[in-house]
């Protein structure tokens, strides 16, 4: 199963991260959206991934008030392959943070639950298996049948 536990990173990078994320939860839902807009714009060689000028850029331009320090720890807390640049992948997974034990103790047992064979991974007819077309809004509504949305699935 690919359920991670919280990465080991540096106390003081896990500090930096935690007063991004709420500067980011200030802001709401737009906070996140926003900055993802404000990475891509700051992409300017089209690499997908932001070098640290570049993040740096990213951050002023959102209006995020922290300090260049805290800029150069935050770049080198999000780039977990240590190449230089964040990937939107690297910065999305250190900003949404580790799952908390609750949520983790909910997906484990959804997995178990999906994974009829016990084979440690879900494949399709383990999907197939679970997958009921009779709760789908379209069934519910008469626009398709339940075969058509299980052919669909």
């Amino acid at each position: 199963m690919l359920i991670q536990g919280p990465s080991k990173i540096p106390k003081y990078q896990q500090l930096l991260i935690e007063k991004f994320r709420n500067k980011l939860l200030v802001r709401g839902n737009r906070g996140l959206i926003g900055l993802q807009r404000t990475f891509k714009m700051m992409d300017s060689n089209q690499s997908e991934s932001l070098d640290q000028y570049e993040f740096s850029q990213a951050i002023e331009s959102h209006g995020i008030d922290i300090s260049k320090a805290d800029v150069a720890g935050l770049f080198k807390a999000f780039d977990k392959d240590g190449n230089g640049e964040i990937t939107y992948a690297e910065f999305i997974d250190a900003v949404k943070g580790p799952l908390s034990d609750y949520r983790r103790q909910i997906i484990i047992r959804i997995f178990k639950g999906i994974d009829v064979t016990q084979a440690g991974y879900v494949s399709v007819p383990d999907l197939k298996s679970r997958f009921t077309a009779s709760g789908h809004p379209d069934v519910k509504s008469h626009k398709r049948t339940e075969s058509e949305v299980n052919e669909e699935f």
